[in-house]
């Protein structure tokens, strides 16, 4: 085994004793063997009193609590002390600031790899600036004065640093005391104390009296914290605090005293809506940056909308650390080297009243990885993809900057960044592995769509074929409605870098981003089955023929859609609001012959027959209002025909008395339509 010298374990001591004094985090990077490196630590641990080391990746080291590359997210609500994390194999960037966002003030970071030099270009370049200590050097090398900067910071000042913390507290307690509607914000970077905070309120709050808080979170386990913090074993007789997710939230609107929403911003704005306009006590935190959801874009779309729907709203934002000293360097490193802190571009305010084309708009494309890290525009594109795309996280940075199959393209006006695009290029698969994808054998990683469309369509033109597969694309908030995000896509398709044979996307259905596609003339050709947990969202893909071989198989898909989407409908996607389920049936009926009415259901709509007698004709009911370009904006009518609603469903969503009163209704809806396809003849 490689031992390490006295001189080099001593030179790291003056940065652990200013983490300490200074309530900061130290860091330092190991560059060596792993026998080397197991000395060192087990040193370490000796010098520590055994507390325990956490370790992310690589390969275990005696004594450490040991982590996949992939489980950082396991220390989330944990305080750490120490970790060691390997950059040599399988480096996930997602889990590596979540077990850093672990870390407390007084505890080390300690990087292990063995050389810096054969790592990722973008990693090297961000390593370098911090404290090296190499097996072949006699001592820790700081050519960047860490040390210094640590020792700058004010010494540790005890409690004060809670104050904010304290503030919060209190302002979450008179949610519940005071007036009705009258929502609580709390937003934060990381390490602040939000969830410790709604932890500590409820804890208090529920000690008190027998009250009923729900929390809810994109996952049970992101919210631990809170529910550690709130020891619910001292709490009142019949006082409860219960984790639900929002989209059950939603559906079955239980009832609760007080509602938590945490990391508010990786919920889409719509549900966000929802909740506010359906519970009246709320306190709904967000993290700013970081890769817990894009905090930037809640405060640019949902705040505002907030702040005029509910007047006595209050925004408390967080700036004061509790995990650590204020202007920690490795908080500052972290948020450079993953853009946790990329902002938007100022955008002109002449801009604002001007059309698309008369803006100036110019599009890069960037065709190499160097040039991607070398350009100014990166941090400013990066930033509008966390704004526009809650699940955008530092993982996409580094597959943007690492994968060959990955494109960046940018619209900007001037020198300032309007609109990003990432694209990833999969397909062209063997014929072989598009069997076996047919059959639900395999599914290579890195070919999403065309793995998805062969195994669920029967079809192995998409797996075969080249497609380009629009991951993200952002416009900048500012700007929306003027056709930028079209006008990208339409040059993209005409200025392709590489062969392709069809256009693809993927993403949570909503009712604008529906519109969006199909005004960019992609055609919807798959339907998930199920929702999405975070986004309360089922998946929608669409795709656009790029030449003749793949508009073949593309009709095929969608007569295959448009078949499938009633029965779809009313089975595994019922639980879609009426609007987008009338958009997406209207649009996939556009192709089918011209029928007429069902007698069945005329005569129901006069009060004959029952609706279990004729419930089978409204698809096509439907489709000839489509075809006549009639709306049907009747939500009753749609969640019958379409989503298959119980009376008791009928009357749950839009507050009937009952059976009685929803069959009336629905009857005279009926008689409405088919008098104006009357009118239409």
């Amino acid at each position: 085994m490689s031992h390490i010298t006295s001189e080099q374990y001593q030179s790291i001591k003056p940065l652990l004793y200013a983490a300490r004094q200074h309530f900061t985090r130290g860091v330092f990077i190991l560059e060596g063997n792993s026998d080397w490196v197991q000395a060192f630590i087990s040193q370490f641990m000796q010098d520590s009193d055994n507390l325990p080391v956490c370790q992310l990746g690589g390969n275990t080291l005696f004594g450490t609590r040991y982590y996949s590359a992939k489980q950082g997210r396991q220390l989330l609500g944990v305080e750490s002390r120490s970790i060691v994390v390997s950059l040599d194999d399988g480096f996930d960037a997602n889990s590596f600031n979540a077990a850093v966002g672990s870390l407390v003030g007084g505890g080390c970071l300690i990087l292990v790899c063995r050389s810096i030099s054969g790592l990722d270009p973008w990693l090297q370049s961000h390593l370098f600036p911090l404290p090296i200590l190499s097996e072949g050097q006699g001592s820790l090398r700081d050519d960047n004065h860490w040390l210094s900067k640590m020792q700058a910071l004010s010494l540790n000042e005890g409690d004060a640093c809670y104050d904010q913390q304290s503030q919060a507290i209190t302002l979450i307690e008179k949610v519940l005391s005071g007036h009705r509607k009258r929502p609580l914000v709390l937003t934060a970077n990381r390490g602040r104390g939000k969830s410790s905070a709604l932890g500590l309120a409820a804890k208090r709050l529920l000690a008190q009296a027998p009250l009923t808080i729900i929390v809810v979170a994109p996952s049970k386990q992101a919210v631990a914290p809170i529910f550690e913090h709130a020891d619910v074993s001292n709490r009142h007789l019949d006082a409860s605090l219960i984790f639900v997710a929002p989209d059950e939230l939603l559906e079955q609107r239980p009832k609760c005293d007080l509602l938590f929403v945490d990391e508010a911003a990786a919920t889409p704005v719509s549900m966000l809506k929802s909740i506010i306009e359906n519970y009246h006590r709320v306190v709904m935190t967000t993290t700013i940056h970081g890769y817990e959801g894009c905090g930037r874009g809640f405060s640019l779309k949902f705040v505002p909308w907030l702040l005029e729907a509910r007047s006595g709203t209050r925004v408390y934002q967080m700036d004061q650390p509790v995990r650590w000293a204020m202007d920690d360097p490795l908080e500052a490193w972290c948020a450079t080297t993953f853009m946790l802190g990329s902002e938007l571009a100022e955008v002109d305010p002449v801009l604002l009243d001007k059309p698309s084309g008369s803006l100036g708009l110019s599009m890069t494309t960037f065709t190499s990885k160097e040039q991607i890290r070398q350009s100014p525009l990166l941090s400013e594109s990066f930033a509008l993809l966390v704004n526009a795309h809650y699940q955008t996280s530092p993982n996409d940075l580094m597959l943007l900057l690492q994968d060959d199959n990955v494109e960046l393209h940018v619209m900007t006006v001037g020198q300032r960044v309007v609109a990003s695009m990432l694209v990833h290029y999969e397909g062209a698969l063997s014929i072989e592995t598009v069997d076996s994808i047919m059959l639900g054998r395999s599914r290579p990683k890195g070919h999403l769509i065309p793995c998805d469309l062969s195994n669920h369509l029967g079809l192995s033109e998409p797996g075969t074929q080249r497609c380009a597969r629009i991951m993200r694309i952002a416009v900048h908030p500012m700007l929306h409605s003027k056709g930028i995000g079209s006008e990208l896509l339409s040059r993209y398709a005409a200025n392709t870098t590489r062969p392709v044979d069809y256009l693809a996307t993927s993403f949570g259905l909503t009712l604008p981003l529906l519109s969006f596609w199909l005004d960019s003339d992609y055609l919807p050709v798959r339907l998930g089955a199920s929702k999405d947990q975070s986004s309360g969202t089922y998946s929608l893909a669409l795709v656009k023929p790029m030449n003749s071989i793949s508009d073949t198989w593309i009709k095929q898909a969608r007569v295959i859609f448009n078949n499938a989407i009633p029965s779809q409908l009313m089975v595994a996607n019922r639980e879609l609001e009426p609007k987008l389920a009338w958009s997406l049936f209207s649009e996939s009926s556009h192709s089918f012959p011209e029928e007429s009415v069902p007698t069945l259901l005329e005569l129901y709509a006069n009060g004959g027959n029952a609706l279990e007698t004729c419930r089978w004709a409204f698809p096509s009911f439907f489709r000839i209002l489509a075809s006549r370009q009639i709306h049907v904006d009747s939500a009753l009518l749609i969640g019958v025909g379409l989503l298959h609603w119980t009376w008791q469903e009928c009357s749950r969503h839009l507050n009937f008395s009952g059976r009685k009163q929803s069959e009336a209704e629905l009857r005279k809806d009926i008689n409405h339509y088919i008098q104006l396809l009357q009118c239409k003849s």
